[in-house]
């Protein structure tokens, strides 16, 4: 009885040889399809990162520009140039917003870092961390123009804000 319990599950070479080539290439397949749905995870946090910062500048610059009274606002090339106080710009990293009490708050890209300053109560408040490439703002009278790029690791994101200033 043992012998032909051995005969009919036996293995040649051949068959054993086929299954581990069989299960080699399932296992290549799986591996294939488990580590492209494990970076696809990340890539997509990585983008949605990348929105909610594009997403709090924006709504930062349309609260402050819809604040500024009469559209009173200064824009520098910098932050050197902001905080020496040399005259203002129609193109810069810097935009001064006023209130309607005269109290102004600046967005300004220092490095890779978005900062939110607010000379009044001496506040130097970073709201993006280690991700503008670019932010520049444009003066065109009644409203501002924003460009900005966001990089965070191999995903980058580049928008075109617009804001107009109230009356």
């Amino acid at each position: 009885m043992i012998r032909i319990w051995q005969q009919n599950t036996g293995f040649t070479l051949v068959e054993m040889v086929l299954s581990l080539v069989i299960g080699g290439i399932l296992l290549a397949s799986i591996s294939v399809i488990v580590g492209g749905a494990y970076d696809n995870y990340f890539d997509v946090g990585k983008k949605m990162q990348l929105q909610q910062d594009l997403s709090l500048i924006e709504q930062v610059l349309s609260t402050r520009i819809h604040e500024a009274v009469g559209g009173k606002h200064m824009v520098y090339e910098n932050y050197t140039a902001y905080s020496s106080g040399k005259a203002s710009q129609t193109t810069g990293s810097c935009l001064r917003i006023f209130n309607e009490e005269g109290q102004s708050v600046t967005l300004c890209q220092i490095n890779n870092d978005l900062y939110i300053l607010d000379e009044q109560i001496g506040i130097k408040n970073r709201l993006i961390q280690n991700k503008i490439d670019t932010l520049n703002f444009r003066d065109q009278n009644t409203f501002i123009e924003t460009v900005c790029t966001l990089t965070l690791e191999n995903w980058q994101l580049t928008d075109t804000l617009a804001h107009a200033f109230r009356n």
